[in-house]
């Protein structure tokens, strides 16, 4: 991965959406016509994996030369 930092990459985040969405779908008793939904939820669900956590984004922000949060 070049200089975007995902945790996986677009082959990766693809597969994972997909198994994501077929898990709420059949959570949510294997329902018609709902796909799109569930693909748009596992989206954000993947999306939220790859967020920085609170930590990695105290040291981005020391490293661009701004003051994180005191503590």
């Amino acid at each position: 991965m070049d200089n975007d930092r995902s945790l996986y990459s677009d082959a990766e985040r693809e597969e994972r959406i997909r198994e994501r969405a077929y898990t709420l779908w059949v959570e949510q008793g294997q329902p018609e016509g709902r796909d799109l939904e569930h693909w748009m939820e596992a989206e954000r669900n993947v999306g939220g994996e790859e967020a920085p956590q609170p930590r990695e984004m105290d040291e981005n922000l020391s490293v661009l030369g701004k003051e994180g949060p005191t503590e």
